[in-house]
């Protein structure tokens, strides 16, 4: 599993209280939640992230870990956790500001990522494949990377705003014949210009829309994982698990 793993700061309360607040640090990132549902199903998963050696860094390895993912492909960084600060609207509806410039997630160099072959399986996803200067290091990576992969767009408009510019960003992960396409946010969310499923199927490979792939992952969890892939893996996935404060 390769991508982002973040702290989003959430009120604790609407005490209006000018000169001081409280939030509560949630470890949060779509990839690395997907990463904790595949280990507390069983798979041998592998977390392929950058981690930070402050705080809330600790925070993150610790809840990776207690989920039976292994962390032996992430790199540790002397920048800081990515944020995102979570604002609720009178509906209770979530919406982010991120705060990601120098920080752990996005500074990808070549030697970080490992070497896979046509036995393992890669899943790559969400805001690491657009956020530079680290997502042209992914992308490229995934053009040589031997391993078939499933690659997670997850549309984030208020990251890139514009759907054409978005687009740019995630079409060269797409282009491999081994790759399947999946996206966890609906596209709507950026505009009705978004690219069709047709257009963001790469030759050869396959679209598929995960309703809830960021809260929810399924996979067998008889497939094991090297460096977020997997040995005798299969497709469509099988199985589910609940991250906590998921209802159903």
């Amino acid at each position: 599993m390769c991508g982002e793993a973040l702290i989003d700061l959430a009120p604790a309360s609407d005490a209006a209280d000018t000169f001081s607040s409280t939030w509560h640090a949630l470890s949060a990132g779509g990839p690395m939640n997907t990463a904790v549902a595949l280990g507390r199903l069983g798979a041998d998963v592998h977390f392929l992230g950058r981690l930070s050696r402050d705080s809330f860094g600790a925070q993150l390895r610790g809840h990776i870990q207690k989920s039976n993912v292994a962390l032996d492909l992430t790199i540790e960084s002397s920048q800081s956790t990515s944020i995102a600060v979570v604002s609720l609207d009178a509906a209770g509806v979530a919406s982010y500001t991120f705060h990601f410039a120098g920080t752990a997630n996005f500074d990808w160099q070549p030697e970080d990522l490992p070497v896979l072959d046509a036995d393992d399986w890669l899943h790559i996803a969400s805001l690491a494949c657009v956020v530079r200067p680290g997502s042209e290091v992914l992308l490229d990576w995934t053009q040589t990377c031997g391993a078939g992969m499933s690659y997670d767009i997850n549309v984030w408009p208020t990251v890139i705003t514009d759907p054409k510019a978005y687009w740019e960003e995630v079409q060269p992960g797409c282009g491999s014949s081994a790759s399947t396409v999946v996206w966890s946010r609906p596209a709507t969310q950026m505009s009705h210009s978004w690219p069709s499923q047709k257009a963001m199927t790469p030759t050869g490979g396959r679209a598929r829309r995960l309703g809830r792939a960021v809260r929810s992952a399924d996979w067998s969890p008889h497939s094991g994982c090297r460096g977020c892939a997997g040995r005798g893996h299969r497709w469509p996935p099988y199985g589910s698990a609940r991250l906590p404060g998921e209802g159903g």
